[in-house]
C-alpha cells in the first residue's frame, strides 16, 4: 500500500502595508509526505493534553519549516506537535473543530 501523499503547509509572512502598518499574509507550499496513523502512546498523551490526533506525516526534514497548519485531501488541520528523526520529521495533526474542507 502506497501511503504517499500531498501536504499544503500553511504559515505566515509579516510585512508593512503603504500606510506603514503592519499586516500578515497566509503563505502555502505543497510538498510529499508519508501519512501514518498514530500510536496508542501518542493517542492516550495527547488525549491527555486535551488534543484529539488525527494521523501523522512523515516529511523531510529540510522541508519543513515550522508551519503551524496543513491541509491533506482537502480538510484542514493543525499541526500539533513535530518530532525530528534525522532525515525525517513527524508532523502530528490533529482536526480542528470548525474547521471545513476548502473549497
Amino acid at each position: 500500500m502506497d501511503n504517499t501523499i500531498k501536504i499544503t503547509l500553511f504559515g505566515r509572512t509579516y510585512g508593512r502595508d503603504r500606510y506603514g502598518q503592519m499586516v500578515s499574509q497566509e503563505t502555502s507550499r505543497t510538498i510529499w509526505g508519508r501519512k501514518s496513523p498514530v500510536t496508542r502512546a501518542e493517542w492516550g498523551e495527547a488525549g491527555r493534553q486535551g488534543v484529539n490526533p488525527s494521523f501523522q506525516v512523515k516529511v523531510r526534514t529540510q522541508e519543513y519549516r515550522g508551519e503551524p497548519a496543513a491541509e491533506v485531501g482537502g480538510l484542514r488541520y493543525g499541526i500539533y506537535r513535530t518530532y525530528e528523526n534525522g532525515e525525517e520529521t513527524e508532523l502530528y495533526l490533529e482536526k480542528k473543530v470548525g474547521e471545513h474542507e476548502r473549497d
